[in-house]
């Protein structure tokens, strides 16, 4: 187990260092990955990536059925002052998501309400928005950062 920690020049020290190590295989989640690696002809290694579309050997999560599931839960419990906190970068998991965040609104006959979307870090929710009850992120690093600036 290891993380890139979205490090160029980790990554590539890393899978060295799996290559010289010779390993059966591998299942790669949270990171992108060049196609040289997966496909170097003197090593190949096995790869499983997870929601890598691109990659044939993929396996992925539904994330906007997953974020409808979690909005529909709270707003089957009340909530009715929803904030999305984005990533603030654009990624494809970010887009289905806040898909998942808007399908259920609708579902709920709620317009969505682009003042309650965040694009950046480092906003204090509740002082901002007085009338919020609960906030959904993509990434679990934001609910902290959401919280606690």
């Amino acid at each position: 187990m290891s993380s890139f920690y979205r490090d160029p020049k980790r990554k590539r020290k890393l899978f060295n260092s799996f290559y010289e190590k010779r390993l059966a295989g591998m299942i790669v989640g949270g990171s992108s990955l060049d196609e040289e690696y997966l496909s170097r002809n003197d090593h190949a290694i096995p790869a499983v990536l997870v929601n890598s579309c691109s990659y044939p050997f993929s396996i992925s999560v539904d994330q906007s059925l997953g974020a409808q599931k979690a909005m529909t839960h709270l707003l089957e419990l009340g909530h009715r002052q929803i904030v999305y906190v984005s990533q603030g970068t654009p990624s494809n998991t970010d887009a289905m998501q806040f898909n998942g965040y808007c399908t259920a609104l609708r579902e709920h006959g709620i317009v969505v309400d682009e003042n309650m979307v965040v694009q950046e870090r480092g906003v204090l929710l509740e002082a901002s928005r007085p009338s919020l009850t609960c906030w959904i992120c993509p990434s679990n690093p934001l609910p902290f950062s959401a919280s606690t600036i």
